[in-house]
C-alpha cells in the first residue's frame, strides 16, 4: 500500500496501522491530557526546581569543601553561619518574589474578571510578562530606579566579595 504523506495529511485513513497509531495517540492524550496551562506551569515549575537544586548543590559543596583534611577543617561554626546566612538571604529574596507574583496574579485576575480564589496559574503565566512587569516597576520613577540600581550594584559587589573570601578561607585554613 502506498501512502502519499505530507506534513498535514495522510490520504489513506483506512489503513489499520494509521488507525492503531491514532488510537494510541488518543489513549495517551486521555491518560496525559495536556491543557493549555501545561507549558507555562512546566516552565515555572522547572525554574523553581532548578533554583532549589542549585541552592542544595551550593550548600553541599560548601560543606564538603569544609571537610577536606589536607586544607585543614574549617570550623563548623563558620560553615553553619554561612549556610544560615545563605538560607535567610534566599528566604528574604523569595518572600519578595512571591509577594510580587501575588500582586501580579491579583492584578491579572481582576483585569480578566476572575475571582482570585479561582486559581488559573497557567493562563496567568501565559498572558503576563513577569520580567517586563518587574522592570516597569523598577523603572517607574527616578527614585525607585536609583534604589534598584543601588541594590543590584551592592548585590554584585557583595557576591564577589563573599566568593573571594570563601575561596581564601578554604585555601588558608
Amino acid at each position: 500500500m502506498i501512502f502519499e504523506m505530507n506534513r498535514y495529511e495522510i490520504t489513506d485513513n483506512n489503513d489499520p496501522m494509521f488507525t492503531m497509531i491514532t488510537s494510541i495517540q488518543d489513549i495517551y492524550h486521555q491518560i496525559f491530557p495536556l491543557s493549555p496551562n501545561f507549558r507555562p506551569l512546566a516552565i515555572f515549575s522547572s525554574y523553581i526546581i532548578l533554583a532549589t537544586a542549585l541552592m542544595l548543590s551550593i550548600i553541599y559543596t560548601v560543606y564538603s569543601q569544609s571537610q577536606i583534611p589536607s586544607k585543614g577543617p574549617v570550623p563548623r561554626v563558620k560553615v553553619l553561619v554561612f549556610v544560615i546566612l545563605a538560607v535567610v538571604s534566599l528566604g528574604i529574596t523569595w518572600s519578595h518574589t512571591l509577594n510580587f507574583l501575588d500582586v501580579s496574579y491579583t492584578t491579572w485576575a481582576s483585569s480578566h474578571n476572575i475571582h482570585v480564589s479561582d486559581v488559573q496559574l497557567g493562563a496567568w503565566l501565559r498572558d503576563t510578562k513577569l520580567y517586563e512587569q518587574a522592570r516597569s516597576i523598577a523603572c517607574s520613577t527616578p527614585e525607585i530606579y536609583w534604589w534598584t540600581h543601588q541594590i543590584f550594584l551592592y548585590s554584585t559587589i557583595w557576591s564577589l566579595f563573599v566568593g573571594h573570601e570563601g575561596r581564601c578561607l578554604i585555601l588558608i585554613e
